[in-house]
């Protein structure tokens, strides 16, 4: 309804008055399929057109004010550039109206749904478009756009009473309405009745704002039962439409994007959930190692005879077991190996507990957020959540986080971020590695208080270092490791780049393991 024919008629009315005298200051986009037009007047406050021209919906609106950006901002039609306006035009039966300069410049306004378009019109030279794409526009001929019909009593019998011919202006709503109030009149007082509705129109004419739950805002000039706003006036009536549906528009495609984030942070989650608690589990049924190490401290007696495993009487099952062994170890010291691996398996699974719990806390949090916009009714409020949330987030570590063996390991994705991990998150006793001699993530696994860093557990984290580095396809890559305490960064550096005071070497195969 915002291009129907008897508002663009009412608007031109309008635009008469408000355009009188005015000369063209400015005319610009700054944002796709938008064209903002700024004239100057004397008398007056300057007055604005902005023509929303985007496929899905075009529209007019005339804003009090409008800043022009300094950047991605486009000049355009610099040949009305101080022309005065002379006349405007509404065409007749057709939903396009005209605004006329001097040295006979037309600027067409085409208000055709996903069609419309503004074109410019010279003397002796070929129309120029807003968009571009509609190249059908270029064969329009501005001086046979007027569409006249005969409209009488006379052709309405001719048409046996249907008005689709002779209105072609009507719109369906205006088209149903009719057809229920001429609904088994006769010919005669269906057409009173049309004539009557024109004249409405013309002389007394009212938009409304229609505002339905779940439906689109409606611009109409037929009152109806959800009505949020009326007026006479065709400029306020497409200003509040612009602001309304634009408004909507855009909570709708931020709430969409936020959502799409959320879920897609929701379904990681998940995952991960699935994957550690399952590890869990597994670790948990795995009772194996206290009992291989209480099994051989009960028969320290046997002789291994440099065996690497031994075959002995399992009492928590009363059947034979086969234990492997070190032969390198007596009987004992092997029994002390299971009973710190038995130690390292329950601290593991503590740790294990301890990231499933923040995860289904972070999981708790994502499904509020979630609830919370698809909720949201208000643009303004929703976009200042999101800067909260994110400036938050801010504070929080992005580094890849692993759990190896009961330690958090932590990976920088880039220089930034491997400065940011190393000078400023890792701490003094923190275990610092990197790929030797080529470019890569920062490693750290993270101190625990009292622990010795297992060699094993180096090892794997070294094999990570090397995956997230240059060297990842070679067969064998060298890892500097050493304490963070040990690591500085000098003046002029670049991003990521840092100095290594001491440092050890290790030699592992690259591999992307995922931890726990």
């Amino acid at each position: 309804m915002q291009n129907n024919y008897y508002l663009l008629r009412q608007l031109t009315i309008e635009l008469q008055t408000q355009l009188s005298g005015a000369k063209i200051l400015s005319c610009f986009s700054q944002n796709k399929d938008e064209l903002i037009i700024q004239f100057g007047t004397q008398a007056r406050d300057d007055f604005f057109i902005r023509a929303n021209l985007r496929s899905d919906q075009s529209s007019l609106s005339f804003p009090g004010t409008y800043a022009r950006a300094r950047k991605n901002s486009v000049s355009l039609f610099p040949e009305l550039l101080d022309q005065y306006v002379k006349d405007i035009r509404q065409y007749v039966n057709e939903r396009a109206f005209s605004i006329t300069f001097g040295e006979n410049l037309v600027l067409l306004f085409k208000m055709h749904g996903n069609r419309s378009n503004i074109i410019l019109f010279q003397p002796e030279k070929q129309p120029i478009l807003f968009k571009k794409e509609l190249t059908n526009d270029l064969l329009i001929n501005v001086d046979e756009l007027d569409r006249p019909i005969e409209q009488s009593v006379a052709a309405f019998q001719k048409e046996n009473g249907h008005i689709g011919h002779l209105f072609p202006t009507f719109n369906s709503a205006m088209k149903k309405y009719i057809e229920g109030k001429i609904n088994e009149c006769s010919l005669e007082k269906s057409w009173l009745i049309i004539e009557n509705f024109i004249r409405d129109l013309a002389i007394n004419p009212e938009f409304h704002i229609i505002r339905q739950a779940d439906k689109p805002i409606r611009l109409t000039m037929l009152e109806g039962k959800e009505t949020y706003f009326s007026t006479n006036l065709a400029i306020e009536a497409l200003n509040i439409f612009y602001d309304l549906t634009i408004r909507s528009q855009s909570l709708e495609t931020e709430k969409k994007l936020i959502i799409r984030k959320i879920n897609t942070q929701i379904k990681r989650t998940r995952a991960y959930l699935d994957k550690v608690k399952a590890k869990k589990d597994e670790l948990i049924n795995n009772v194996s190692l206290r009992h291989y190490a209480d099994i051989l401290m009960a028969n320290l007696h046997v002789e291994a005879n440099n065996l690497d495993q031994l075959e002995l009487f399992n009492f928590y099952t009363e059947k034979t077991i086969v234990v492997k062994i070190n032969p390198r170890l007596n009987l004992q010291k092997n029994a002390e190996n299971y009973y710190r691996k038995a130690k390292n398996l329950k601290i593991e699974i503590e740790v294990i507990k301890e990231n499933i719990k923040k995860k289904e806390d972070l999981l708790a949090k994502l499904t509020s957020e979630l609830q919370e916009v698809e909720n949201a009714t208000n643009l303004k409020a929703l976009k200042q959540n999101k800067k909260t949330k994110t400036s938050a987030g801010d504070n929080q570590p992005k580094f890849k986080q692993l759990t190896i063996d009961g330690y958090q390991v932590l990976i920088g994705k880039n220089a930034k971020q491997n400065d940011e991990l190393t000078l400023k998150h890792a701490k003094p006793n923190d275990l610092w590695l990197h790929a030797k001699d080529v470019t890569g993530s920062h490693v750290v696994i993270k101190n625990k208080p009292g622990h010795n860093y297992p060699k094993n557990t180096i090892e794997k984290v070294a094999q990570i270092a090397a995956f997230y580095s240059k060297r990842k396809t070679d067969s064998l890559c060298p890892v500097i490791y050493t304490p963070k305490k040990f690591v500085r960064k000098r003046k002029g550096l670049p991003p990521g780049a840092v100095l290594v005071e001491k440092q050890k070497v290790i030699l592992v195969e690259p591999k992307n393991i995922n931890g726990d």
